[in-house]
């Protein structure tokens, strides 16, 4: 190993005046979304599609072709750590060059066969080694997952600051890098990281990818440096490849496909909707009538998994208010009725 990682984590002061003689502007990898040496993470379920997500930024920037209406005005190095599913990832880029008409063969990505450890010093080493003997020096370097390239406690703080400070060390030594790590929500709250908080305390940028129904919900939920981004709403959309496996099935790899936001959310909101009346029209159906705590539970219950108490309790006023104002429910002494029968309705 021809470095010495302690230069890169060495303190060094300056001066304001200087620091602001040798200020430049924020460089962008995709303009308001990935810029030069910041650390940024991606969360969500299982099966959510953040792979999904990762690969076609990945892709896009390894092309310079806009994403998704954002400005690429440079191509990029991409350097992607994979930690499972080689096959089904070339499969999906095939997809991906399919659905946009373009051909990623002579992009400068570099796809990993495997990932390690990356909370440990040795395993930072071997990543750094593994790049380099590739003779490109990379500006974005996807890590996913974190749990596939972990081997510590990922609800141990200390682990946690231990990966996070190989990330700012890998970023730092290729000439400040993004670091993008793809990284799965909480068992109990799908809004927040699993394990520690170290790494959302840490990120730059975080994004937050959520499923409700069919539909990707795309939000920003933390920006250091600049304004948060507006959410983007996605389907998932299969793709035949043009090829077929071994019983003459065609195989075929998934694509994300962006879809009007004001269609989105009127969608969201009617199936929300529909949600609060039906949590409503089963408690009546059981006791008759029901106080606004038991409607308000119910509904709780049932959204708890998509969305956080806050959100919850936002929607839940906004569609009992819309009952009311329709004349569908109606409150007589602190209780909740429907104005006709559930099965009228």
């Amino acid at each position: 190993m021809n470095m010495q990682l302690t230069n890169y984590t060495s303190i060094l002061f300056k001066s304001l005046a200087e620091l602001k003689a040798n200020n430049t502007p924020e460089t962008w990898l995709i303009k308001h979304w990935i810029a030069k040496g910041e650390l940024i993470s991606i969360i969500a379920q299982p099966a959510a599609g953040k792979s999904l997500l990762a690969l076609e930024m990945a892709l896009a920037m390894a092309t310079g072709k806009d994403w998704r209406g954002e400005k690429i005005h440079r191509v990029s190095n991409i350097f992607y750590v994979i930690g499972e599913g080689q096959k089904g990832f070339i499969d999906r880029v095939s997809a991906y060059e399919i659905e946009n008409n373009i051909s990623v063969d002579n992009c400068p990505f570099y796809l990993s066969n495997t990932s390690i450890g990356f909370d440990t010093v040795e395993g930072l080493t071997q990543i750094i080694n593994a790049i380099e003997q590739t003779k490109t020096t990379p500006d974005v370097i996807f890590i996913d997952t974190l749990a596939r390239s972990f081997n510590g406690d990922e609800n141990s703080a200390s682990n946690m600051g231990d990966f996070v400070k190989n990330c700012n060390c890998l970023s730092l030594y290729f000439n400040n890098a993004a670091v993008v790590v793809i990284h799965h929500s909480g068992n109990s709250d799908k809004t927040r990281s699993r394990g520690s908080s170290a790494l959302i305390g840490a990120v730059d940028k975080n994004y937050l990818l959520t499923v409700k129904e069919n539909q990707r919900i795309l939000s920003c939920t933390k920006s250091k440096n600049s304004a948060e981004n507006d959410p983007k709403f996605f389907e998932i959309k299969s793709v035949g490849l043009g090829i077929t496996d071994e019983d003459g099935d065609e195989i075929s790899g998934a694509v994300l496909i962006e879809i009007n936001s004001n269609d989105a959310i009127k969608k969201d909101s009617n199936t929300e909707r529909a949600l609060a009346l039906t949590c409503l029209t089963n408690l009546i159906d059981t006791s008759g009538k029901a106080t606004d705590a038991q409607w308000r539970e119910k509904f709780y219950e049932l959204s708890k998994d998509q969305k956080s108490p806050d959100a919850i309790r936002t929607a839940y006023n906004r569609h009992k208010k819309h009952f009311l104002e329709q004349n569908i429910v109606i409150e007589l002494e602190n209780y909740y009725y429907l104005s006709k029968p559930s099965n009228q309705l």
